[in-house]
């Protein structure tokens, strides 16, 4: 195992999500698999909250979009332009 790898999992407390590929393997590599897969899941599951949290921001930013392009119409026209 690499030096940075002891020093990281030696100190007291471990921020698992500042633990590297590498240093996950080496968990895996000593009977800590268990551990190794809770880090790949929590990375997974943290990527998927960043997608959706994501897509959220664009639904609104069109939402958004809409009521300046209407204000910028007469009110006959608006229904044209939210379709």
């Amino acid at each position: 195992a690499p030096p940075d790898t002891m020093r990281t999992l030696d100190r007291g407390a471990i921020d698992l999500a500042e633990l590297s590929d590498d240093q996950i393997q080496f968990l895996a590599d000593r009977g800590m698999g268990f551990v190794a897969d809770a880090i790949q899941q929590a990375h997974k599951d943290s990527d998927t909250a960043y997608v959706l949290q994501s897509a959220a921001l664009v639904f609104f930013m069109q939402t958004g979009f809409a009521m300046l392009t209407v204000g910028s119409v007469r009110t006959k026209n608006t229904k044209y332009i939210l379709l």
